[in-house]
């Protein structure tokens, strides 16, 4: 079958059904005997892509509520690792879908998503609750503490968690605010009993650095992201009330 343009991966959640191909990537392990070395990094790899990702700074958002489109990039990190365990050789996982966020009282903002992983029956959901330190002004950056949680559905013989928590600072601009952060990521990514694999359980750091442009109601962000030892690729475009 034709491979439909990527641009059209970066559409919402809603329409990733009608932009992906026939379902080709699985989480199935196919291997007689699978390596716990080798699903030590797939399950690295997809942490790195499944985990809830931060697109924004630190200043509170000042708004009632807001929706936006995400895609994520996570390059893997040894495609051999995935050709042993499962068959397939994936060179990188890509995620797409909508996040919605809301303010609350006393400088918290609460958000959740659900996405897709492109050419794959598997889905990501989770939510978030954020905390203004300092709402900076013109001099003094802005700072933000949050918790995460993240996990998925449809992985087939796979199954995938994580807890996440960070800080992260900011300084706002005309139309431009630079952001960068650090935290933890707790994960566990388990396989069906019948392969004899113990669960791959992590404690790994995060750091992430984005730049937001903003337009009166509409806005961007681009974002590089490290967690362990994987890169991710993230951007976002939404609207805010």
């Amino acid at each position: 079958m034709k491979r439909i343009p990527r641009l059209c991966y970066w559409l919402p959640i809603a329409a990733l059904g009608t932009c992906a191909r026939v379902a080709a990537m699985n989480f199935e392990v196919t291997s007689a005997t699978p390596s716990q070395a080798d699903f030590r990094l797939v399950a690295r790899d997809m942490t790195a892509a499944l985990d809830y990702k931060a697109i924004e700074p630190a200043a509170a958002s000042g708004i009632i509520a807001g929706a936006d489109a995400f895609a994520s990039y996570a390059p893997t990190r040894d495609s051999g690792a995935w050709q042993r365990l499962t068959g397939q050789d994936v060179h990188g996982i890509e995620v797409g879908g909508l996040r919605a966020h809301a303010e609350l009282p006393l400088d918290f903002d609460v958000g959740g998503f659900v996405g897709g992983v492109l050419d794959s029956r598997a889905h990501v959901y989770g939510g978030n609750v954020r905390y203004a330190v300092l709402e900076g002004s013109t001099v003094t950056p802005a700072v933000a503490v949050r918790g995460s949680f993240t996990a998925a559905a449809g992985l087939q013989d796979l199954s995938y968690r994580s807890y996440g928590t960070d800080v992260s600072v900011s300084k706002g601009f005309p139309f431009v605010a630079p952001y960068a952060g650090f935290g933890v990521v707790v994960s566990r990514v388990k396989a069906d009993s019948r392969y004899g694999l113990d669960n791959e359980n992590a404690v790994q750091a995060k750091g992430f650095a984005g730049l937001r442009l903003s337009l009166g109601p509409l806005e961007s962000a681009f974002e590089y992201e490290r967690l362990g030892a994987n890169s991710v690729y993230n951007l976002r475009f939404g609207v805010s009330i």
